[in-house]
């Protein structure tokens, strides 16, 4: 079982994703970390009403851009000037 952030109503609500996601930053202690904030979109789709062949196409392309995040931001050496 997983964490999801959503916006329910977003006309009703007048928020956005981003200012969900925002807003579970600052009401959790420390805020969120990336990888916390990777995990959970990851769980949206997995969550996600979308019929399972859709859901599964949805998580391999949400999971080639969360392995390239992490790839450029973890792993390739950074650009120094020294």
């Amino acid at each position: 079982m997983g964490v999801t952030i959503n916006t329910d109503n977003r006309g009703i609500s007048q928020t956005s994703l981003a200012g969900e996601y925002l807003k579970a930053c600052h009401l959790t202690e420390g805020g969120l970390s990336k990888w916390d904030v990777l995990k959970i979109v990851r769980q949206g789709f997995v969550s996600s009403f979308l019929s399972l062949k859709h859901k599964n196409i949805m998580l391999k392309q949400s999971e080639k851009h969360i392995l390239s995040f992490l790839i450029h931001d973890y792993l390739e050496p950074k650009n120094l000037n020294v």
